[in-house]
């Protein structure tokens, strides 16, 4: 596996998991790992990355996994890898050393283990998320998420990327007919469409829900509730959504839910 700078350098940092989601890393380190790509990149006329924290989640678990003995041996995970170790080695420093050495090397460096850096990059790219969804959408969709959860106690929600990915995906398949049928995939799946309707006002649709929920007997009556449940379920951690515009002109939503609501399971709050 050779590095040259001639060569395609699609990698995403993965290293530790973002601010929000992880104490072990800053947000000078991950733009430190961040523009140490993407100035590599740039050199070469590529696109440049973004982070991705269910990646970073990923590489952190690994790297704690190598604390013992620091070993540069890969996980054989389902992404692209690169690996070092180094005194008080930051990301960037690390990032630098692979640009800088354009084989691929099997190198043990001198190493303090409580400073280990065990660095993951993957050849994965999310920017047609971003290119039909604007961070003002995004925040639209978390706000509401979590202004439900605060109201019945339950912890906020994060945005994951690959979520994201996968609803727009989801959405973009049903341009042609908007139809209001699930995906059926791996995670949990709020749908709804509307005239110009945004993330935010979607997730508020789904909330009016709530009035239908009976706390007592923990089911639906009167009408349908499992919207609302989905967007406040006490399990759920993660959510990520995508917008698209249906042929009949109407707006397509769609989130998704990682862990998914689960109707037998306890109670949602």
């Amino acid at each position: 596996m050779v590095f040259n700078t001639k060569l395609l350098l699609a990698i995403y940092c993965v290293a530790l998991v973002f601010t929000f989601v992880s104490a072990n890393i800053s947000e000078e380190e991950i733009d430190g790992f961040v523009e140490e790509h993407n100035k590599a990149r740039k050199e070469v006329g590529n696109k440049p990355l973004k982070w991705n924290t269910t990646l970073a989640q990923y590489a952190q678990e690994y790297a704690d996994k190598r604390v013992g003995d620091c070993a540069m041996e890969h996980s054989m995970g389902r992404w692209g890898e690169n690996l070092a170790s180094g005194d008080g080695m930051s990301g960037a420093a690390a990032t630098k050393y692979w640009t800088l050495n354009f084989s691929y090397q099997e190198t043990k460096m001198a190493f303090n283990t409580k400073l280990l850096l065990a660095i993951c990059c993957v050849a994965l790219v999310f920017t047609l998320v971003f290119a039909n969804i604007s961070e003002e959408e995004i925040d639209g969709f978390v706000e509401e998420h979590n202004k439900a959860r605060k109201e019945v106690g339950n912890k906020p929600l994060k945005w994951n990327t690959t979520l994201a990915q996968y609803a727009q995906e989801y959405a973009d398949k049903r341009v042609g007919d908007c139809a209001m049928e699930h995906s059926m995939g791996r995670w949990g799946e709020n749908l709804a469409s509307g005239d110009g309707m945004s993330g935010a006002a979607a997730t508020k649709y789904w909330v009016t829900e709530k009035e239908f929920y009976d706390e007592k007997s923990n089911k639906c009556v009167k009408d349908e509730c499992g919207h609302y449940l989905a967007v406040v379920w006490g399990k759920t951690t993660e959510v990520g959504c995508g917008i698209s515009k249906c042929n009949n002109g109407q707006n397509y939503v769609v989130c998704s839910y990682d862990p998914m609501y689960q109707p037998e399971d306890e109670r949602p709050y």
